[in-house]
């Protein structure tokens, strides 16, 4: 479900599903928190193999997000497809999150 590196400053954490959604959000959100390390000041979330994400994947991001930021750490989505970027921007996550 998930993969973890880390290098020097970033936590990376790939996630391994093609799919985020309602059927396996929760579990997911499980899997993040349980490897979240917060002497990193970056977290990475790696999405190349993400080819799609509904509200409930939205919702998962923003509420890691809240918790990575109330730590003044960095969230970073890297490999970010066209769709999900658009999908992030309907909902104005681009404003805020920082997308590599």
């Amino acid at each position: 479900m998930i993969k973890i590196k880390k290098d020097n400053k970033s936590l990376i954490i790939t996630i391994m599903v093609k799919q985020i959604d309602i059927s396996n959000m929760m579990k997911l959100k499980e899997k993040i928190i349980e490897k979240l390390d917060f002497t990193f000041s970056d977290i990475i979330f790696d999405l190349k193999k993400v080819e799609y994400i509904d509200s409930s994947g939205i919702g998962l991001i923003v509420d890691l997000y809240n918790k990575i930021r109330n730590k003044d750490k960095n969230l970073i989505l890297k490999n970010v497809s066209a769709d999900i970027k658009e999908i992030l921007g309907m909902v104005n996550l681009t404003r805020f999150l920082k997308i590599e």
